[in-house]
């Protein structure tokens, strides 16, 4: 939807230059309004079929109650759609995110990511949809690359599509 905003001033301009240059303007600007309308219409019911653990505000509030409970003070993100979303709701709780390393590296950046995790709280996230940004370890995978590089994964709390763990040193 982020780039259908981007995109309307463009399409705005297209528009209005059709408007000015071409015989059929209204027939122009009819196949950008109509289809619009119709998405915009039925953009609530799409948004209330998508169960992500940072969609809502309700489940963004979910998710920053567990981070308080577990006393999280620098948390460690493998997802790109919580990017922006806890430092906005609670600036005071460092995050770093790694979903632009996952991007070019996918699966190969787990030990790095493990490895800044240390001493940190790493959490693992549904995703709304398949994204080259985000990374879903299993607790197994975690466990074995963990064990690998001499790091403890102890997990701490469990909710609807997350999975928050510790990461501390043998």
């Amino acid at each position: 939807m982020h780039h259908l905003a981007m995109l309307t001033p463009c399409v705005l301009l297209l528009v209005a230059n059709a408007l000015s240059t071409v015989r059929w303007g209204s027939f122009a600007l009819l196949t950008f309004i109509i289809p619009s309308t119709v998405e915009l219409i039925h953009t609530d019911d799409v948004l209330k079929t998508i169960q992500t653990p940072t969609f809502t505000a309700e489940s963004q509030q979910n998710l920053l109650n567990n981070l308080s409970s577990a006393k999280v003070n620098h948390l460690v993100t493998m997802d790109y759609e919580i990017y922006g979303v806890i430092e906005a709701l609670n600036p005071k709780l460092s995050v770093t995110h790694t979903w632009a390393a996952i991007s070019h590296e996918k699966s190969i950046a787990l030990p790095n990511i493990l490895s800044l995790s240390v001493n940190k709280h790493l959490i693992v996230l549904e995703a709304s949809q398949p994204m080259i940004y985000n990374l879903r370890p299993s607790e197994q995978q975690l466990t074995a690359e963990a064990k690998k590089l001499g790091l403890i994964v102890s997990p701490i709390s469990e909710w609807s599509g997350a999975r928050l763990y510790a990461i501390s040193k043998q």
